[in-house]
């Protein structure tokens, strides 16, 4: 199947890239790896613009057909996943999630998966006949930004961090100063 070029916009509410599960090309953003579509794995790539001295504002994606997907997940095991912003201007904020997806084979973990989505959604997979890969979680990071003031919030766990970044100008934040907002030490 031929690529599909869609050009992603800030409200990820658009149907736009809605978790990115793996992403061997990184610059200021993932520009090239594996992400949902319409709940659909697509392979998705943003190439650099000459002309522009930057990345295009343009992704292409393609249908991962059949088990390429798992096959990525196992050569690659790095993933990404963001929250969806529903807002325009992200008051709610964004979580990232950074891991490793890792397989599991086991059959009496996979039964157990089965028996758990024959409950809730009425199908059975069959043991052994799927893929089914668990997450080890690396890093949370969550962002919001004050659309009054401009200040960005940030929170990053582990080792629990947060600090705030103050709006200086339109596009321009200041240095990180370290703040107590959202993580809670116990």
């Amino acid at each position: 199947m031929a690529a599909v070029i869609i050009e992603l916009v800030a409200d990820a509410g658009n149907g736009a890239l809605e978790a990115v599960l793996t992403y061997p090309g990184w610059w200021d953003c993932p520009r090239s790896g594996i992400a949902l579509v319409g709940g659909q794995p697509y392979y998705f790539d943003c190439q650099f613009s000459v002309e522009l001295d930057d990345y295009a504002g343009q992704y292409r994606l393609w249908p991962v057909p059949g088990d390429e997907l798992a096959d990525e997940m196992q050569r690659d095991p790095r993933i990404l996943v963001h929250s969806a912003i529903t807002s325009r201007d992200g008051g709610e904020g964004a979580f990232k999630i950074r891991g490793r997806a890792i397989a599991e084979h086991d059959i009496g973990v996979q039964s157990r998966y089965a028996a758990a989505v024959a409950a809730a959604l009425g199908w059975k997979p069959e043991p052994g006949r799927f893929h089914l890969f668990a997450v080890d979680i690396q890093q949370v990071t969550f962002i919001r930004y004050d659309d009054a003031t401009g200040d960005q919030h940030v929170a990053i766990w582990p080792p629990p961090r947060e600090f705030i970044r103050r709006g200086t100008t339109a596009t321009s934040l200041g240095d990180r100063e370290p703040i107590t907002d959202i993580l809670v030490s116990r």
